[in-house]
């Protein structure tokens, strides 16, 4: 099964795709920017999406059964 999980490299995302990995399912992840954030996984599709745009999420959930959505918007706040 192919499944999204959103925020892919998210304290709580990769414990979620490791698991989906486990049981055979096909992961794609999406990440907000390939530079700032590289691959965890080399067996994941990662795609830029980020919370704020509608780019990318077309094709983030191409042929995807399920999402799991486990990213948030931080704010950064100043020290």
């Amino acid at each position: 099964m192919k499944i999204l999980v959103t925020g892919e490299n998210g304290f709580v995302a990769t414990h979620i795709i490791q698991q989906l990995l486990a049981e055979g399912h096909t992961v794609v992840g999406t990440i907000r920017n390939r530079a700032k954030q590289p691959p965890i996984f080399d067996n994941v599709t990662y795609v830029v999406a980020n919370l704020t745009s509608a780019e990318g999420w077309l094709d983030a959930m191409t042929d995807v059964v399920s999402p799991v959505h486990s990213a948030m918007k931080m704010p950064i706040i100043p020290n």
